[in-house]
């Protein structure tokens, strides 16, 4: 990795930006927070990640941010909450439930222009663990006019929950589980290929009134 930006937007809407460009700058000034949000983005620089990725089932696994969110912690303990408090949003298991959900799956069948079409997604809830999201939507096209499947999915308030749960953020309160949605745009170039860019937003409100809202994008190029 040769870049990290963070950033995180306060219940009055302010935007506090971190990144490695200038991770080095003033942190004297910073909460303890903030301070620590740049010490784990300067552990991120210059590590190795992996992304496995199938042809036809797209990506498997991703290594290499726990690896090194978690020597960070071994270093200095003072990081070890907030390091809990971004493994929802930056580690490994996120990134490949965020990048599969973008479109990073399996790669669907020939489709005319509105034609219904719809999958599932794996999504993770904080204080209830993970669970699948159906996703509904048509193909239709990108703001570019590329061929691309368009889907929306909202969990149901008895959906079913497995793996270790976790814990909301504190200030939150528990997570609203009929309000979680999720909203997705994949382009594909060919209809028989893998897609070439894609775009995932998973938005979770609490009982507090907050809403932590997460977005993965990314951009296939094939040589």
């Amino acid at each position: 990795m040769s870049r990290a930006l963070y950033e995180r937007r306060d219940g009055k809407g302010t935007v506090a930006t971190f990144t490695t460009e200038v991770v080095a700058a003033a942190t004297a000034t910073r909460s303890s927070a903030d301070a620590a949000s740049t010490r784990l983005l300067e552990a991120l620089r210059a590590a190795s990640l992996r992304i496995g990725l199938d042809a036809t089932n797209g990506v498997t696994s991703v290594e290499g941010i726990d690896r090194a969110l978690d020597a960070a912690v071994a270093s200095d303990a003072s990081l070890a909450d907030e390091r809990a408090a971004l493994r929802d949003v930056c580690s490994d298991d996120g990134w490949r439930r965020g990048l599969a959900a973008a479109g990073l799956c399996a790669i669907p069948g020939a489709a005319a222009a509105n034609e219904a079409a719809e999958r599932t997604a794996c999504v993770r809830v904080p204080g209830f663990g993970e669970t699948t999201m159906r996703l509904a939507g048509t193909c239709g096209a990108d703001e570019g006019g590329t061929p691309a499947f368009q889907f929306v999915g909202r969990l149901r308030g008895e959906a079913a929950f497995a793996g270790e749960p976790g814990a909301p953020p504190s200030i939150a309160g528990a997570a609203d589980v009929a309000g979680v949605t999720g909203d997705a745009t994949t382009s594909y170039p060919t209809h028989d290929g893998p897609p070439s860019q894609g775009e995932w937003t998973l938005t979770v409100p609490f009982a507090n009134g907050f809403v932590v809202k997460t977005t993965t994008k990314f951009t296939l190029v094939r040589k």
